[in-house]
């Protein structure tokens, strides 16, 4: 059985660079799937169940940086 990867980018507003991610943003735009905080939206997947997740000019924006990188570890396939 052939599972569909899920690949999430974070704060990507109207700049989705990969068509078939998961837009999150805290602001509505054309590339958003999910509104609403990276760290609350994050705790909503499942643990080892995110292949890839992208973030371009968004960790300057980010108020605990080290919180949010245990997150992604938590959240990513490894192996």
């Amino acid at each position: 059985m052939y599972m569909e990867e899920v690949i999430i980018e974070l704060g990507v507003g109207n700049n989705k660079r990969h068509k078939d991610s998961i837009g999150i943003d805290l602001i509505e735009a054309d590339g958003v799937d999910i509104v609403g905080r990276a760290e609350d939206i994050l705790k909503t997947f499942e643990d080892d169940s995110v292949d890839a997740i992208y973030c371009y000019h968004f960790l300057e924006h980010v108020d605990d940086v080290e919180y949010l990188i245990r997150l992604i570890q938590q959240k990513l396939k490894w192996g």
